[in-house]
């Protein structure tokens, strides 16, 4: 499916889901949206919501690497902060991704469960909760109406 984010300027967090099926590709693009756009990040928190995404899904080196350049190429954008990711009991973040995260003054953590990752971030779970089932049914939508792709 892909990848959706918000930021609430007011509360200072931003907000992302990935579901379905998310490539390499879909990342590398994702993060490109983001750093063009100027009310990205809203805040010194990130909460990112990786529960619905697919094992199928694949980000190998070369996104990775790709991701870490764009990134590297916004400093002011990779603020110092707090990021919470709330994961499936099966997800594994990159050690790769901790590392330059953690260089650029950035914190993040993985959770398996929303009320811990928004306690941590200082966020309220019914609001976060509320967010994220917005992004969801946005990413729904956007992916509905995109035409369908040739085999």
């Amino acid at each position: 499916m892909g990848i959706a984010y918000s930021c609430d300027k007011d509360k200072g967090v931003s907000y992302e889901v990935w579901a379905g099926v998310v490539t390499g590709s879909d990342w590398v693009e994702h993060v490109r949206r983001q750093v063009a756009d100027r009310e990205w990040p809203a805040g010194d928190r990130s909460l990112t919501d990786l529960q619905l995404v697919s094992r199928n899904s694949s980000i190998g080196k070369a996104e990775m690497e790709q991701v870490v350049a764009i990134y590297r190429a916004q400093p002011k954008k990779l603020a110092a902060g707090k990021a919470a990711v709330v994961a499936g009991k099966d997800f594994r973040l990159s050690p790769l991704f901790r590392i330059f995260t953690s260089r650029h003054g950035f914190r993040l953590i993985v959770f398996s469960d929303m009320a811990t990752a928004c306690k941590w971030l200082g966020l309220d779970p019914k609001e976060a909760e509320r967010s994220i089932v917005r992004l969801r049914a946005r990413l729904v939508a956007e992916t509905s109406q995109q035409p369908p792709t040739s085999p």
